[in-house]
């Protein structure tokens, strides 16, 4: 299978892990999920992220959930596999699985409970990229300084990682974005992981996004990337607010046990969150329905016909008033 060419661009789900009603692996729901976000046009998929429980999964389970989205998107879109794991050991084993299965790029966390200093964090993720080629991101969740002698120490040693090509930037300072940018020349390929900043990111030169609520109002946020990519930056930032409503309704608690009972609710049942998380909510259905009518109404704002400009389609005062 060819795999995609870089850099990697467009809004990405972190997919969520489908479990069925045994807390079993749901390759079924799995597959109905990839076709929805592929029919919705994403520009990709993160698979095992912390969205997608990778911590409480077993190896075994990762594997099969990676060779699943792989088979479906069936070269369609890209497919990035984070394959981090508390033992280094079985991390690289599920670095090696993803270039078996033909996924188009790798991505890592840092293994918990300890402090890394940037030597530490590159002779980590440089084990991850023995014995294949796949591109590899780094997962950044940390902040890597504010100064740019500061970024540059951290990236002097980080970017010495083979086949590091980018990052998924989760640390909420779109600042930091510009001086990795700078620092590169403009080659590292960033995608933003924080969905409440998405838009500011971008301005400051992510090429793309990796977000949770992207499994629930996918087009919402497409449409958000369209309008900054014509240029309409008004239209970009009216569709943002919209966006903002949208995660500011979900995010209140529980966030992936809230994004499950949606999903549930839109059609595609997910099971689910695994223990320790809490797998019910405190939610009742009105709530759902809320959250899933403020998607739907924000996609009918969008989808408006105008006689004006195109950034009139989404203006809407605080009380979500046309």
């Amino acid at each position: 299978m060819n795999r995609h060419s870089l850099p990697f661009r467009g809004i990405w789900p972190a997919m969520v892990t489908p479990f069925d009603s045994d807390d079993r692996l749901s390759t079924k729901a799995a597959r109905r999920l990839v076709g929805r976000f592929i029919e919705e046009g994403a520009g990709g998929i993160y698979v095992c992220g912390s969205t997608g429980e990778a911590a409480l999964l077993r190896v075994e389970e990762r594997k099969a959930l990676a060779e699943c989205v792989v088979s479906e998107v069936a070269g369609q879109i890209p497919v990035m596999v984070q394959v981090g794991h508390t033992a280094p050991a079985l991390a690289l084993e599920l670095a090696e699985h993803a270039a078996r299965c033909g996924a188009d790029a790798i991505s890592s966390t840092l293994p918990p409970f300890y402090p890394y200093n940037a030597a530490q964090i590159a002779g980590y993720w440089s084990t991850l990229t023995r014995g294949h080629d796949l591109p590899f991101f780094g997962y950044v969740l940390q902040d890597i300084g504010i100064t740019w002698d500061q970024v540059s120490q951290w990236l002097e040693a980080t970017t010495r990682v083979r086949n590091l090509v980018g990052f998924k930037f989760t640390n909420p300072d779109a600042y930091q974005i510009s001086l990795l940018k700078a620092w590169s020349d403009d080659k590292l390929n960033i995608l933003s992981g924080h969905d409440q900043g998405y838009l500011a990111c971008r301005a400051q030169g992510a090429d793309g996004a990796i977000g949770t609520t992207y499994n629930i109002a996918l087009p919402l946020w497409c449409q958000v990337s369209r309008l900054y990519e014509a240029g309409d930056t008004a239209g970009a930032t009216e569709a943002m607010k919209l966006c903002a409503r949208v995660v500011a309704q979900i995010t209140s608690g529980y966030l992936m046990s809230r994004v499950k009972l949606i999903l549930r609710r839109q059609g595609i049942d997910c099971g689910r969150v695994r223990p320790p998380l809490r797998p019910e909510v405190d939610l009742p259905d009105s709530a759902v329905d809320q959250a899933i009518a403020l998607i739907d109404d924000a996609l009918r704002r969008l989808a408006r016909p105008t006689a004006g400009k195109r950034s009139d389609v989404v203006k809407a005062d605080a009380g979500g008033r046309s």
